[in-house]
């Protein structure tokens, strides 16, 4: 659930850490997917440079973004790894909330612009569900189901749009999608275009209410 801005609010500092230009490429790279929240910092390992010595730089930078809530998001981008020891090590001092195992799915979430109130807990668990949710091992997937079986169903207007493509399908991961529609069945142009707003290996089924019933 989204939390609405009110007097008070403030946006929480994101930091995201890695080792080389791994952050700032991927917060370059988010930035062409969504429209980016303010507040978002990068702070990349150097060749040879210490634990501590990173340590250092990342607890100066929190000192200097942190507004009065004393709270900061940290995004590192593997376990165990120099930023992730050094960003751990600093949460006995800061209130920090601590992702690890960047991806462009946690990103794509965490760092939109409408999610810049969200409580941070809420936050950090939503992004960690979507990097879950969108990471597929696309052979498997091509596989199918030998049997087919009804996972959900929706009555909406508008068949196919941006909210099946982009949370449903990759939440259920269906096999098949079929749209029940009689004025589909008739318009082979509009039918197409349907049929190619799913991804490839979703096989999309135009069909009528009594062939739907013996399928």
């Amino acid at each position: 659930m989204h939390i609405c801005q009110g007097e008070g609010d403030e946006i929480v500092p994101i930091i995201m850490t890695s080792h080389g230009s791994l952050a700032s490429s991927m917060m370059e790279t988010a930035g062409l997917i969504i429209e980016m929240r303010d507040e978002v910092y990068c702070l990349e390992l150097k060749e040879e440079e210490s634990l501590e010595d990173f340590k250092c730089r990342l607890g100066k930078l929190i000192q200097c973004v942190k507004g009065d809530s004393d709270k900061v998001i940290i995004v590192s981008d593997m376990p165990l790894a120099t930023p992730f020891n050094a960003a751990t090590m600093l949460m006995q001092k800061y209130n920090i909330y601590h992702l690890t195992g960047m991806s462009m799915q946690m990103l794509t979430f965490l760092l939109q612009k409408d999610n810049s109130y969200m409580e941070e807990e809420n936050l950090c668990r939503e992004a960690l569900a979507k990097a879950k949710e969108q990471t597929l091992y696309l052979n498997d997937v091509l596989k199918g189901e030998k049997k087919i079986s009804i996972t959900i169903a929706r009555v909406d207007e508008r068949l196919i749009h941006g909210q099946i493509v982009n949370e449903w399908i990759l939440k259920v991961r269906p096999t098949h999608l079929i749209i029940i529609d009689y004025e589909l069945l008739t318009d082979l142009f509009m039918a197409n275009i349907y049929k190619a707003m799913a991804p490839f290996w979703v096989e999309v089924l135009i069909l009528s209410p009594e062939d739907t019933a013996i399928f």
